[in-house]
């Protein structure tokens, strides 16, 4: 038979697009399929005629292929041209004689999920990018990757595949189906929702004693087992299962809804963290990342939490979830995989620029690993995408304020506002990605202050109050309904550990695991220490911009005062709350973090007094009040009825506009304030 070949979609494309009819047989007969070419008339959109399922799975490695049977068939919506259309969404049975038939060649990892999906007596109409995008025509395949949205949001069902039975998945899935019929929906939005349905449920009794369930058969290793499975670890699946209305997860003949299959496994991430399986714990974090329903996110949120996933072309950084980004971010993005990958992501990064108030620059620069892209000279700012370092989270070193940073294109530089806080003095070495716990307790050993223990920190702190904040880039107390380790807890297990060896709590050492590696720690004049990237040098600046969440690094360029090129975010103990800014904190007042409103945010307590509104900062410039925002209604009120505290707005009277940045913090009014605040080029 001779090989298919694939007809261009052509001036149709906007209006149609590929279907696939999995043709009817038994698991072991032959795979055959109908390459449908949809067109619908001019107005039209095929998707909204059509019914199908889209199918998301791992392609698998290119070398282990397999051999379908292929015929092409058109499928119009007012009119038939195969007389296997029986209407416009149903084709009967078909035969594929050896005289019509093609071959297609597919990996081995989708034929083994078209035998399962596979009917045995009627056609199954799917969308599988693999076989309905020509993925040797690149521009049919920058076209179709830009319809993504499209194609998911209108299919009738999303089928995630996690592959064929093995390793106890039916009990995985038996487990997690009566898990989830006892939790209710708020579990899995809101962690201080109402969780069971009813009291003495199997799940609530079962984590008040799970022993049992550790059996080398039982449904705990099955279920991490599960939710190892390599799906969960592929970039493109983020967005699949968000797009379709309806999703079902299959794993070999099992199938569950997503919804359940999320609620089951959330509440299993609790049981493993209830019973200090804290390995388990953060895989199911990782996978439970890649399906949770979540509210709509920014772009950096996107790509911070996708960051861990797998992808073959480091473009899909991008391209593989640009159908969650805001639509102003989204508008200015058209998938090209001709382009270099700094284009790419530059033009990702400018997008996100110029519609957000406050900004990062995500870790590392793709300056830093120059040698693998096509230009030699990439502006220091364009961020690597592809970086694995995990992206720092608690901190808003700029407080609300607006960034100024605009783009220029005749030198293809950034200019901002900020400050100068203090020059490196020494930069330790990088603690390496995937070190285990001895490797990064003996990094932390080696890389403490000298008088630790009796010393004080430049803010006024004890030394190690301040190290054992830095070992978690500040994440302890209770954040996103999570009780992470207090500060006193974190200074006496640091103190046990250093005095007689007892190694931290399994917690404490997930924490480091998570924000040390591929970052290093560094001392600079002044009395600051805190960790940085590994790019970063003695003689570089540590800054606060406007507008950025995190303090960064900065390369003075010796040649141009006043230019730098950019060596990435920092945590910085002291400066991770406005100080930089703003300060330190009045005395007598408390913070803490509130991190549902965004940007994240603090209230400050003085004892009985509990707000928002920074008791550094004076009062308002004229024509501007604070209002609180609760869903839709803004109220001068900053607790509603039920004690929840609102979003600040900023509201000028005067012209009608209200705001998330705060305007006393505006580079006119911290220079009138004595901030030496300066205009930086980043190059």
């Amino acid at each position: 038979m001779r090989t298919y070949q694939y007809e261009p979609l052509g001036a149709n494309a906007e209006r149609g697009f590929r279907l696939v009819n999995l043709l009817p047989g038994q698991f072991k007969d032959e795979i055959r399929v109908e390459i449908l070419r949809t067109e619908s008339p001019p107005g039209h959109s095929v998707q909204n005629d059509l019914s199908y399922e889209a199918l998301s799975y791992v392609w698998g490695p290119e070398e282990n292929s397999s051999i379908i049977a292929v015929r092409d068939a058109s499928l119009r919506l007012y009119g038939r041209e195969s007389s296997s259309i029986l209407d416009d969404t149903t084709l009967k049975p078909s035969y594929i004689s050896e005289a019509n038939s093609r071959t297609l060649s597919i990996r081995q990892n989708l034929v083994v999920a078209l035998r399962h999906l596979r009917k045995s007596s009627e056609g199954r109409i799917l969308w599988i990018d693999a076989i309905c995008i020509n993925q040797e025509d690149v521009e049919e395949r920058n076209r179709e990757v830009g319809r993504m949205g499209q194609i998911y949001g209108k299919a009738t069902r999303a089928l995630i595949w996690l592959g064929p039975e093995g390793e106890n998945s039916s009990l995985a899935i038996r487990s997690l189906r009566l898990f989830a019929e006892d939790l209710t929906n708020e579990f899995v939005m809101d962690y201080s929702g109402s969780r069971y349905r009813a009291p003495g449920s199997r799940t609530e009794l079962l984590l008040a004693s799970p022993i049992p369930w550790y059996d080398e058969e039982g449904p705990w290793l099955a279920i991490r087992r599960l939710f190892h499975r390599k799906w969960f670890t592929r970039l493109w699946v983020y967005q699949e299962c968000r797009l379709a209305a309806d999703v079902l997860v299959i794993v070999g003949f099992d199938t569950l809804p997503l919804l359940e299959f999320v609620r089951a496994g959330m509440w299993f991430a609790e049981a493993c963290l209830e019973t200090q399986d804290f390995l388990g714990a953060q895989r199911l974090a990782a996978s439970l990342n890649i399906i949770r329903p979540r509210p709509a996110a920014g772009g950096m949120d996107v790509i911070s939490r996708t960051r861990g996933c797998d992808c073959e072309d480091p473009r899909d950084r991008i391209y593989a979830i640009m159908e969650l980004f805001p639509k102003h971010i989204k508008h200015n993005l058209h998938p090209d995989y001709r382009l270099p990958v700094e284009v790419v992501y530059k033009d990702f990064f400018l997008a996100y620029l110029n519609n957000s108030g406050v900004m990062n620059f995500i870790g590392l620069p793709l300056i830093s690993n120059r040698s693998t892209h096509s230009s030699e000279s990439i502006p220091s700012w364009i961020p690597n995408l592809a970086c694995p370092v995990r992206r720092l989270q608690f901190g808003l070193a700029c407080g609300k304020s607006e960034h100024t940073v605009v783009h220029s294109s005749t030198n293809d530089s950034l200019r901002g506002h900020g400050t100068q806080i203090a020059k490196l003095s020494s930069v330790g070495g990088t603690l390496p990605l995937g070190a285990t716990n001895r490797e990064i307790l003996a990094y932390c050993a080696a890389h403490q202050p000298r008088d630790l223990f009796k010393g004080t920190y430049v803010d006024g702190r004890m030394l190690l109050e301040v190290f054992a904040e830095t070992l978690v880039s500040g994440s302890r107390d209770k954040l996103f309904g999570i009780d992470f380790p207090s500060s006193e807890q974190l200074c006496d297990e640091y103190l046990q550990f250093s005095t007689t060896g007892k190694q931290p709590s399994p917690f404490f050492l997930y924490q480091m695991r998570t924000y040390l590696p591929g970052r290093a720690f560094f001392n600079a004049h002044g009395g600051y220490f805190g960790t940085c990237p590994p790019t970063a040098a003695p003689g570089d600046i540590v800054c606060v911009v406007l507008g950025f969440q995190f303090p960064i690094v900065l390369h003075p360029i010796a040649e141009e005062p006043g230019c730098f090129e950019l060596r990435g975010e920092c945590y910085v103990p002291g400066l991770m709350e406005g100080q930089g800014l703003l300060g330190p904190i009045t005395q007598g007042w408390r913070l803490f973090k509130l991190l549902r409103p965004r940007p994240w945010g603090y209230l400050f307590t003085n004892g009985q007094i509990q707000t928002q509104n920074d008791p550094r900062l004076p009062a308002l410039p004229p024509n501007w009040r604070v209002s609180f925002q609760f869903g839709d209604i803004l109220q001068d009120n900053e607790y509603d009825s039920d004690g929840n505290v609102g979003e600040t707005r900023f509201v000028n009277e005067k012209e009608g506009k209200v705001q998330w940045h705060d305007p006393r913090l505006t580079p006119e009014l911290l220079k009138a304030r004595g901030v030496k605040i300066e205009q930086l080029s980043i190059k």
